[in-house]
């Protein structure tokens, strides 16, 4: 009879349900670090500079050291990128 193998127990903070959970709580946030609005808002770390480079990326501000983006600044920027899209579309 041939030997089974053990169950694959998958990481649970790569599973669908993690991945959809830790957006929805982020987005009751007063202020995101950097890593967390790229995470909330799927774009990588160097896109997010790369946007401020041309003056397109979400205002921050800075709580001591950090760099820290609003909600309200995060939906600004969501919203004038969506405007932007609506223009080229």
């Amino acid at each position: 009879m041939p030997k089974r193998s053990k169950p694959k127990i998958r990481n649970a903070k790569h599973s669908p349900a993690a991945r959809t959970a830790a957006p929805a709580a982020a987005l009751a946030l007063a202020a995101f670090d950097l890593d967390t609005f790229c995470e909330v808002h799927r774009i990588s770390r160097g896109l997010l500079y790369l946007l401020w480079k041309e003056g397109k990326g979400p205002r921050f501000f800075r709580a001591g050291a950090r760099r820290l983006i609003s909600a309200e600044a995060a939906a600004e920027w969501v919203r004038a990128r969506e405007a932007e899209a609506a223009k080229v579309a």
